[in-house]
């Protein structure tokens, strides 16, 4: 019996205030809010959540979660990954919607790729790459 390999269909965010990163993602990536969820039938594991999805509703969904009675803790060295088609634009983006570039867009031909590093207002670190055209 073959097994189906594991896939990375979300990816969670915990912070303090989800109302408040949310925009963010929406404004700097174009993201929509899907739906939301509020569960509190265990006290300890009361939450709040936004699922969100790019504006064509394709790749991996990205939720905001905010506990009620647990402490937001260090994301441990996570850091999210976005593919763009146009990175200067996206930075310009990230930066009116209140994001920081961390490291400026760089050209990795060896691997084919643009690349530059934000933060967003809550400091999740986010490396944002943009395809080379292949030659």
């Amino acid at each position: 019996m073959s097994s189906t390999p594991p896939v990375i269909p979300f990816v969670k965010l915990v912070t303090h205030d989800i109302e408040a990163l949310a925009p963010f993602y929406i404004e700097a990536f174009d993201f929509k809010i899907e739906y939301r969820v509020t569960s509190d039938d265990e006290p300890e594991w009361a939450l709040d959540e936004i699922l969100m999805h790019n504006a064509v509703d394709e790749g991996t969904t990205l939720v905001l979660l905010s506990f009620h009675n647990r402490p937001v803790v260090d994301a441990g060295g996570v850091i999210l990954g976005m593919r763009v088609t146009d990175l200067p634009a996206t930075l310009d983006k990230v930066v009116a919607a209140g994001g920081t570039i961390t490291r400026p867009r760089k050209e990795m031909p060896e691997h084919g790729v643009k690349v530059a590093f934000v933060e967003d207002p809550h400091g999740t670190m986010i490396e944002i790459i943009e395809m080379l055209p292949k030659a």
